[in-house]
């Protein structure tokens, strides 16, 4: 598999909500399975970007996960009060 020389890399790793090593891993990953269910054998940026959104929206479900077990936990503190 390759990547396409339009491929910024920098662009991803410079954006404001900073990712971690394990976050690029799987966008890199996405990027190279939505290129292969295109059959394609070079990652144009649209498979970074679909890969990117697909790990930016994942995260965004562990957030709110996250957000709805801390108000239930404050709700039933609340509740015993």
């Amino acid at each position: 598999m390759n990547l396409s020389d339009e491929v910024d890399l920098e662009d991803y790793v410079s954006r404001p909500d900073k990712i971690n090593v394990a976050e690029i891993t799987t966008i890199c990953q996405e990027a190279g399975m939505h290129a292969v269910h295109k059959n394609r054998y070079v990652i144009l940026p649209k498979d970074f970007e679909k890969g990117y959104r697909t790990n930016a929206l994942a995260q965004c479900k562990i957030s709110l996960n996250k957000l709805a077990v801390v108000k239930e936990s404050v709700d039933d503190t609340a509740g015993a009060a």
